[in-house]
């Protein structure tokens, strides 16, 4: 469905809003969140959708953190947007990869960021 010229001037911009955590949004942000959620149905669930996913965060076992997962997958898949239906099923593929995350705390963020220091040096040489 196409967005209005009027709705298109409350969407443009706004994905600071879309992307923030709802607690950490100010009076005129959590007006502009509403504003979008009322003129748009997509942004809305996709909005939701994001919300429930930092639930997986939360959990400390591995099997809960999986549950977790897999359920927001499977209502990601069924909500109709493809880019959530096409996440949901890469997320899945990950599941064992994302939940060990909840267990162990670390990730390859410094490795990576090593990686890409070294790649730019040698492509500098």
């Amino acid at each position: 469905e196409q967005a209005k010229a009027e709705e298109k001037a409350v969407i443009k911009g706004s994905r600071f809003i879309l992307l923030a955590n709802g607690e950490n949004l100010d009076d005129r942000g959590s007006v502009r969140l509403r504003a979008l959620q009322e003129i748009n149905e997509n942004i809305t669930t996709a909005y939701f959708r994001k919300e429930q996913f930092w639930v997986v965060h939360t959990y400390r076992y591995p099997g809960c953190a999986k549950k977790a997962l897999l359920q927001w997958c499977n209502m990601a898949a069924e909500n109709g947007l493809s880019p959530s239906q096409r996440l949901a099923k890469g997320l899945r593929k990950q599941a064992d990869k994302i939940v060990s995350f909840g267990k162990h705390q670390i990730t390859s963020g410094k490795i990576e960021g090593l990686n890409n220091l070294v790649s730019r040096v040698v492509d500098r040489a």
